[in-house]
């Protein structure tokens, strides 16, 4: 009886013989062209050939006799996992859904299962041992990233970026088992453990069936799908396009550094004789001003932040916003000319520490976090003075050095007599694990056991009393002498999601992660000095302000008025215009009004 079947011989020609004709074009167009892989319009065209060409096959093995029901429901169940992932994406709200990257993903494991199969025919048992090992490797790898931005989603409802890896490499090893003792538990190392468990299985049930075919024109055939194939989708998988983004969020760092370290601070700068005295910026972490009382939040927990502001001596802005979800990202704006609303390059951008020391402050650093490379280490290390306090952060877990320790530093520092002085503090705020964030004095919101997010919310707020309880202190060492202060200004690099637990993370908008506290105190005679500040202050302190806007502000409140300084970024300014319908986060991506 006639067979009306394609049979793999053929199949295996055309297929052959087009990837090698694919592969020619290719280069050739690419020579002639001098264009990158992916700059031209033609290689891609050639590449949708290739996508084509492996959905023929996929229909060719479901209609070849050979192929077995578990076959067809092994192709169809990596055809589906190849949806995974960019169908995590398009939830996200930042990533643009792109229903190219989806075909990349679903040919991708199609490809590789349409080899499994193939190799499954072979009877050269070195040749099949070879093959099967590196498709082992790739399909558990493969496999082993969709768990992990599976879990990922489950718990943040968002997946994996290069801004997450980012954050990963700047963490250390207390951060990690702090974060492992946040959010994992049995449950959820279970679920992982049987879902790898169930992958290994899988695969040693397929690789273990008998060849049922032998063809050599396949040898050549799987070989070049696999190089071409992987080549080809391997540069746009999302996997792919994470690391890409992670390699150049890197190289922005390196440049970052190599400047700092080299910089001659050739800017253009005013000296403003009207400006002496110690000004003190400090830097929050991890704090939402939906869990502050003194912005409206129904459990009390910045009673001293409320009342101050209430007798005048503390200015809250009424609507601040984070220009990044996460430290570096935030920082690496605020604390430098750059921000979402120019087009300085930040490896390049002028530092808050090299514009104030520039204009004759001495400038004092004191920390409870990690020195991070970036670019709060750098930036750092540009100080005249550095406090670290933290001397077992990275070491051991549960560290006792709760932000009281900066109080005893800050103290020192202000014995040390200078005209003009710049001091900045840079918290350990609400980082998790909040538990460990505050003394058990603190634990004021005890929770019943009811669930965990209740103990989650308990413990954040918490850790949100004990921080107005630190500011407070900095505010009475400083201001109980009034010949010591000029001004403070306090914000947080990011908000934080309690509710839900999703902490915060650049890739799962939520408005909360962005919602911060921002608020100025100044002395009598800083006001005496300086009235007309003061009343730009008051006027502006209802609008709308992202905290990539703090160096210019801090430059405003000091009298820095160098070539990179912006008045319409800065507060104290009258030409401020803090408008929500231009105002942004997330470097520029989201609207602001979305936060609202």
């Amino acid at each position: 009886m006639k067979n009306n079947h394609w049979n793999y011989t053929k199949i295996g020609k055309i297929f052959g013989l087009s990837i090698l004709v694919i592969s020619f074009l290719s280069v050739i167009i690419i020579k002639i062209s001098n264009a990158g892989f992916y700059d031209n319009k033609i290689v891609l065209d050639i590449f949708g050939i290739f996508d084509l060409l492996i959905i023929v096959l996929f229909v060719s093995l479901l209609n070849d006799k050979k192929t077995k029901i578990s076959d067809v429901v092994f192709l169809f169940s990596l055809m589906l996992t190849g949806i995974i992932t960019p169908f995590l994406a398009n939830e996200t709200g930042v990533f643009v859904f792109e229903p190219k990257l989806i075909i990349r993903e679903i040919c991708f494991t199609i490809m590789l299962g349409e080899c499994i199969l193939l190799v499954k025919r072979l009877n050269n048992d070195k040749l099949k041992f070879g093959l099967k090992s590196f498709l082992y490797i790739i399909l558990f790898s493969y496999f082993v990233g969709i768990v992990v931005n599976v879990g990922y989603f489950l718990k943040f409802k968002s997946i994996i970026s290069g801004n997450t890896l980012i954050s990963i490499s700047n963490t250390n090893i207390n951060e990690v088992l702090e974060f492992g003792k946040s959010y994992l538990n049995v449950s959820s190392l279970a679920v992982f453990s049987v879902f790898l468990a169930a992958v290994f299985m899988g695969g040693k049930y397929v690789f273990s069936r008998t060849a049922l075919y032998n063809e050599k024109i396949l040898y050549s055939f799987i070989i070049l799908v696999l190089i071409v194939g992987i080549y080809d989708y391997g540069h746009r998988l999302y996997i792919a396009k994470t690391f890409a983004d992670y390699k150049y969020i890197l190289k922005k760092q390196e440049q970052f550094k190599a400047i700092a370290l080299n910089k001659k601070e050739n800017f253009d700068y005013t000296i403003n004789a009207g400006y002496t005295g110690t000004y003190v910026l400090i830097i929050g972490e991890s704090l939402t001003r939906d869990n502050m009382s003194s912005y409206g939040y129904s459990v009390n927990t910045t009673p001293w932040a409320k009342s101050t502001s209430k007798d005048g001596n503390l200015i809250l802005l009424k609507n601040p916003f984070s220009c990044w979800a996460s430290t570096i990202g935030a920082l690496n704006y605020a604390l430098t000319e750059k921000s979402q609303y120019n087009d300085v390059d930040v490896s390049k951008a002028t530092t808050i520490v090299e514009a104030a020391k520039k204009n004759g402050y001495k400038v004092s650093w004191i920390s409870n976090q990690q020195k991070y490379d970036f670019p709060t280490g750098i930036i750092a290390d540009i100080s005249d003075r550095k406090y670290w306090v933290n001397q077992y952060l990275g070491q051991k877990i549960n560290s006792s050095n709760y932000d009281e320790k900066i109080i005893d530093a800050l103290k020192k520092e202000i014995l040390i007599n200078e005209e003009k002085k710049l001091i900045v503090i840079h918290l350990m705020g609400s980082h998790q694990d909040y538990d460990d964030r505050f003394p058990k004095e603190y634990s004021k919101f005890s929770h019943q056991k009811t669930s965990e997010v209740q103990i989650q919310l308990d413990s954040y707020n918490n850790s949100v009393l004990y921080n107005d309880y630190i500011i407070s202190q900095i505010y009475e060492v400083l201001f109980s002498n009034k010949n010591i202060p000029k001004a403070m200004l306090y914000f947080a690099d990011h908000g934080e999601e309690v509710t839900y637990m999703f902490g915060h993370t650049v890739d799962k908008f939520e408005p909360s992660m962005y919602r911060i506290p921002v608020y100025i105190a100044l002395s009598a005679q800083y006001k005496k000095e300086h009235d007309q500040i003061v009343e730009n202050i008051k006027y502006n302190k209802t609008k709308y302000f992202t905290n990539d806007m703090v160096y210019d502000t801090m430059l405003g409140l000091m009298g820095v008025f160098n070539s990179g300084y912006n008045d319409k970024q800065d507060i104290t300014s009258d030409k401020y215009n803090g408008d929500k319908k231009t105002l942004k986060v997330s470097h520029g991506k989201i609207e602001l009004e979305k936060c609202l």
